[in-house]
Order: structure tokens, then C-alpha cells, then sequence
């Protein structure tokens, strides 16, 4: 039995305005991700990033960044989810979750040596 039907989450639901089903999407991409199905977590991620950034919420898309650091570590987007959640906490001078942000990226790129030094780069700014 997977996690979700253990605790009755639904997506997209109709009682629900949009922002609260960007969050879904999210916290359905983390489940996933835990589960072991990736290709699945992926995509929850990059609809769910889409729709906080669409909505201009940029500290919950910071935080997906970190989510995906952990959970998600060799994939591509998470480079790339990565890299914005450190400008955007940067700019925040959310200097604690910006240390979660680097100890996570740093723990993945442990795991996936070949992920680039890109990832320990700081934005001007």
C-alpha cells in the first residue's frame, strides 16, 4: 500500500483553490520520490515548481528546491531546482535554510560525484 492511499491524498482537488494544489503537487512529488518512483516524482516536481513560481511563491518553490536536493539528488532538474533555490533564499537572506539548502546539495553531490561544481556556486548578488 502506498503512502498517499495510507493517508487519503488527493491532487487537484475541486474544493481546493489553484496555490493549494501547487503545494499538492509538491508534497505528492516528496511521497513519490520516497516510494522509489522517480520518473513520477519528477514530473510532480516540475508541474508543482511551475505552478509556485506562476504564482509567485517564491519561498515554497525554495523550499521544493531543498525537497528535491534530498530527495531527488542525480536528476537533472534538481541541478536546476537547486541552483534557483539558492539565488531565491540568497535574495530572501534566509541564511538557515540556505545552509540546509548547501549541506543537502553537498550530501547529494556525494552520492553523485559527476553532478559538477556548478551546484557549490553562489549568485552574485
Amino acid at each position: 500500500m502506498l503512502f498517499a492511499d495510507l493517508v487519503g491524498f488527493t491532487t487537484l482537488s475541486e474544493d481546493r483553490d489553484p496555490m493549494h494544489d501547487a503545494h499538492d503537487l509538491v508534497f505528492g512529488a516528496g511521497i513519490a520520490a520516497l516510494e522509489g518512483d522517480r520518473p513520477v516524482a519528477a514530473r510532480l516536481y516540475r508541474e508543482g515548481r511551475q505552478a509556485l513560481r506562476d504564482y509567485g511563491l517564491r519561498f515554497p518553490l525554495a523550499l521544493s528546491g531543498i525537497d528535491m536536493a534530498v530527495l531527488l539528488a542525480d536528476e537533472q532538474a534538481t541541478d536546476e531546482a537547486i541552483s534557483e533555490a539558492r539565488q531565491i533564499l540568497t535574495e530572501l537572506g534566509a541564511a538557515p535554510f540556505l545552509e540546509r539548502l548547501e549541506a543537502a546539495a553537498t550530501a547529494g553531490s556525494q552520492r553523485s560525484p559527476d553532478r559538477g561544481r556548478a551546484l557549490r556556486e553562489v549568485p552574485a548578488g
